[in-house]
């Protein structure tokens, strides 16, 4: 197809060149004839002389793809992303209504080209949103940047042997916000090395998703996998493999991710993480995250590396909950909720620069058909709490809603170490800060005590079952091999049930069953009672 472009002249010499370096496409076609392309979206018209000449650029510098299509970009020096509003002056705006829009970069992990770096020498993304660090800041105008994509459905496939980010919003100025908007369903899959994204979202950085979020391969299985996690120790290694990534920083601001659907994530690593600055993540809806319940070992190590299902540090995570109109978390939503992997706040962003003090976790389960497969961590400890750090997890569940509090895979705690730090240590027990059953005995929730730790709530309200495995005929404290169930402090007419079964308890004898009952109760302790 024809080229061509004005000429300029050097006021000097004389010697032609091509003005402004812009190729011109006489006569574009009006509307779409290719499907496949291969080479990036910049938002700068000039660059994407490939979607101009295949009918995709609109007269409003607008992307509009009539057809089911592709974008595949290989290149290993330039173009550090397929989609990357990174120009001056150039959001981009892809229209792809009711047709799927599949975007794949693949990169070998070499170096980039100087001035096409992303903060990372080797580090790519499918879409980013984020200031090209080549540009002054004389150039930079003083608003945000934003990537807009409608289409029934996104599919985003990064790989890498680098570090690789299926969606990046990156926000190092205050005054300048960098979104990622996308109205439809979308699915990530990010293969990396050193650090593998499924979404993420820093500082000013802030990433809306209207629609269904998957993370899986084509086979279902680990959509995010990391090939050589270099994490700064194994209890740390939750940071470099994560399906939902949002980071706050402390003079740019807190980045989010939203999603205004349901999840379905399957992670080679840790599903979700909102860390430093007051990061938050918000799931308004419900789904599934499914952690490796066998975690690689830690570099050349012999331990395990320490993943979660959701975990947080000086950040906040909300996943199917209702908020009153302050914002504040009152209950649980209605959606189903399947959870396999442990949930934790940890203390990993405690220093003397970090604005947000308090780390949260809202977790509502409240449909029959809805589970906790994992035990809930909280590593904020006295030493922590000295600094006016805290955190919290609060579980709102009802409605036959299942919490099986058993470690899936491998779980740590940590404990003052005498000098004002802390320590890692085996894991010690669950740790829940507020926990909130069913509004009835009719609607309880079901806790499954498999953990040999006890199991500590702060806070306890509604209507909860225990549910305890014995051995012989039950009718010993030891007989009950999981650990004590200790609530501090119960609202008034809450109600709690503690069940085991029938196996081997003599129930036609009355002292048996007195005896069996007897010891069951002696796994509940309620440490304020009477005062």
């Amino acid at each position: 197809a024809y080229r061509g472009g004005n000429i300029a002249f050097n006021d000097k010499t004389g010697q032609g060149s091509l003005e402004s370096n812009k190729v011109e496409i006489p006569n574009p076609p009006d509307h779409q004839i290719s499907a496949k392309f291969e080479n990036a979206i910049t938002g700068n018209k000039n660059a994407d002389y490939e979607y101009a000449a295949k009918g995709v650029l609109q007269a409003d510098d607008s992307y509009k793809f009539t057809e089911n299509s592709t974008i595949t970009v290989t290149n290993n020096k330039t173009d550090t992303s397929a989609v990357y509003a990174k120009d001056p002056n150039s959001n981009v705006k892809i229209d792809a209504a009711g047709k799927s829009l599949n975007i794949v970069r693949e990169h070998d992990g070499t170096v980039f080209d100087a001035g096409n770096k992303s903060g990372q020498e080797n580090k790519i993304s499918g879409i980013r949103a984020q200031y090209h660090p080549n540009y002054s800041e004389a150039k930079l105008e003083k608003t945000g940047k934003t990537v807009t994509i409608k289409a029934a459905k996104t599919n985003i496939e990064v790989t890498s042997a680098g570090r690789t980010e299926g969606i990046t919003a990156d926000g190092i100025k205050a005054d300048r916000p960098m979104k990622v908007d996308i109205t439809g369903d979308v699915n990530i899959k990010s293969e990396g090395k050193g650090y593998a994204l499924g979404v993420y979202a820093n500082g000013n950085g802030h990433v809306k998703i209207d629609g269904n979020l998957t993370m899986k391969d084509k086979n279902g299985g680990f959509g995010i996998k990391n090939s050589y996690n270099d994490g700064q120790s194994y209890d740390k290694a939750y940071f470099n493999t994560i399906g939902i990534y949002a980071s706050g920083h402390q003079n740019s601001g807190k980045g989010s991710v939203t999603v205004n659907g349901d999840i379905d994530l399957a992670v080679d690593g840790t599903g979700i993480l909102a860390n430093q600055g007051g990061g938050i993540v918000d799931i308004n809806g419900g789904g599934t995250i499914k952690v490796n319940n066998k975690p690689a070992k830690f570099k050349d190590t012999e331990k395990d590396q320490i993943h979660y299902a959701i975990a947080a540090a000086s950040g906040t995570v909300n996943m199917n909950v209702q908020k009153g109109d302050s914002g504040k978390v009152v209950g649980a939503g209605n959606k189903a909720v399947n959870i396999f992997g442990n949930i934790g706040v940890d203390n990993t962003a405690v220093n003397e620069w970090e604005p947000e003090k308090h780390t949260e976790i809202n977790l509502g389960l409240n449909t029959s058909d809805s589970v906790l497969h994992g035990v809930v961590v909280n590593n904020f400890v006295k030493a922590d709490n000295d600094k006016g750090f805290d955190g919290a997890v609060n579980l709102y569940m009802g409605n036959g809603a299942t919490w099986i509090n058993e470690a899936y895979g491998t779980a740590i705690s940590r404990e003052d170490d005498g000098v004002g730090s802390t320590k890692v240590v085996d894991f010690n027990g669950s740790k829940v800060t507020n926990f909130v059953g069913g509004k009835d005995a009719n609607s309880a929730a079901y806790i499954i005590q498999k953990d040999k730790n006890a199991l500590n709530i702060e806070n306890y309200s509604g209507n909860a079952v225990v549910v305890y495995e014995h051995t012989g005929n039950g009718t010993q404290v030891n007989h009950y091999a999981a650990g004590n169930t200790m609530i501090k402090h119960a609202e008034d007419n809450s109600g709690i049930t503690l069940m085991t079964d029938s196996k081997g308890i003599e129930m036609g004898n009355q002292n048996s069953v007195a005896s069996a009952l007897n010891a069951l109760a002696g796994k509940l302790t309620y440490i304020n009672y009477g005062s």
